[in-house]
């Protein structure tokens, strides 16, 4: 299937399946070694669609997608622009919200990025 950026910015409530598709396939990482966080969206054989979803994310112009062996397509966030826009998009308030540990896992990854001298930049909503 071929998903163009106007196809799917186009459909209604696409922002809230985005954010039912980072429930499943989303992941928040705190990755203490290197001292950053990261976030990373993947699924299998589409990478113009995450590219797709990147864009609507708010994501920086050149969105990096890597493809592993097996086919696996990973959209990754990790500089400051980038984050921001992850969550800008999380947290705008006419978004519908994360449950469960998903919810749990990027509450906690919004609580590192406030404790973190790293990402003193990013605007973080006091409330999720």
């Amino acid at each position: 299937l071929s998903y163009s950026f106007d196809d799917l910015n186009n459909l209604p409530h696409v922002k809230d399946w985005i954010i039912g598709f980072i429930e499943g396939n989303g992941s928040f990482y705190i990755i203490k070694e290197k001292n950053r966080v990261e976030f990373n969206l993947s699924q299998k054989q589409e990478k113009q669609l995450l590219e797709n979803i990147g864009k609507i994310m708010g994501l920086s112009g050149k969105i990096s997608v890597s493809i592993k062996n097996n086919g696996q397509c990973i959209l990754t966030a990790v500089n400051l622009k980038d984050i921001q826009g992850v969550v800008n998009f999380m947290c705008n308030p006419e978004r519908i919200r994360l449950k469960g540990m998903k919810k749990v896992k990027y509450l906690l990854w919004l609580k590192e990025l406030r404790r973190n001298p790293r990402y003193k930049g990013i605007k973080i909503p006091d409330k999720y």
